[in-house]
C-alpha cells in the first residue's frame, strides 16, 4: 500500500511527518513500557521517528481505548516477569503484589500523557451494525483495532503501530514492522 511508511527505510516521505499521528500501544510499549528493552533498534527506531515528528510540530493523539491497553498490557507484562502465571495464580488484579504492579503502570503512563493531546475515541458517533459486520468479516483483527482503524479514519489520523494485524487495513501507517509494508 502506498499509504506505508517503513522506519528502516533511508528516508521517510516529508508528508509522513507531519501527522496527526496516533500511537497505537504496542510502540507506547517499545517508548515506555515498564519491562521493554528500550535499547532495541524497534525502540529506537520509533524514538527517534517522534523526535524528528515532534521537532516539525507534529501532533501525537492518545484515547482512552490506547491508554487502556497500554497499562493492562503493562500490568501483565509486570506480574508475568515477576513470576505470576493466569492458570494459577488467579485473578491478576487479586494478587497481593498487584498495587506494585499497578503504580509501575500507571508511572509508565504518566511519563508520555503530558507529552500528547488526548482524544474523545468517538464511539457515540461509530455505526455499530457496519462496524459488526467488519470485526465478523475482517479476519485478523480484534474489536479494539477495528476501534482503532475507525478512529483513525473519521479523525484523519496516520496510525503509529507495531501491529502486523492492521497489514490488511487500508490505513495510512508508520512502522518498524516489515509486516506492515
Amino acid at each position: 500500500m502506498s499509504n506505508r511508511y517503513y522506519l528502516g527505510s533511508v528516508a521517510i516521505k516529508e508528508a509522513a511527518l507531519e501527522g496527526p499521528f496516533l500511537p497505537d500501544a504496542n510502540v507506547w510499549l517499545f517508548l515506555y513500557g515498564p519491562v521493554q528493552d528500550h535499547r532495541s533498534w524497534q525502540a529506537k527506531a520509533y524514538s527517534a521517528f517522534f523526535a524528528d515528528a515532534l521537532k516539525r510540530g507534529a501532533a501525537f493523539y492518545l484515547p482512552q481505548i490506547i491508554a487502556t491497553e497500554f497499562v493492562n498490557r503493562s500490568l501483565t507484562l509486570l506480574a508475568e516477569t515477576s513470576g505470576w502465571n493466569r492458570k494459577t495464580d488467579g485473578k491478576l488484579h487479586a494478587h497481593r503484589d498487584y498495587p506494585f504492579w499497578a503504580k509501575d503502570a500507571c508511572d509508565s503512563l504518566h511519563a508520555f500523557v503530558s507529552d500528547v493531546s488526548r482524544v474523545a475515541d468517538r464511539f457515540d458517533e461509530i455505526d455499530l451494525e457496519a462496524l459488526y459486520d467488519e470485526v465478523e468479516n475482517g479476519g485478523r483483527l480484534d474489536f479494539n483495532d477495528h476501534l482503532i482503524a475507525n478512529m483513525c479514519r473519521s479523525l484523519g489520523m496516520t496510525l503509529i503501530t507495531h501491529d502486523a494485524d492492521f497489514s490488511g487495513m487500508d490505513l495510512p501507517i508508520i512502522t518498524a514492522n516489515k509486516k506492515l509494508t
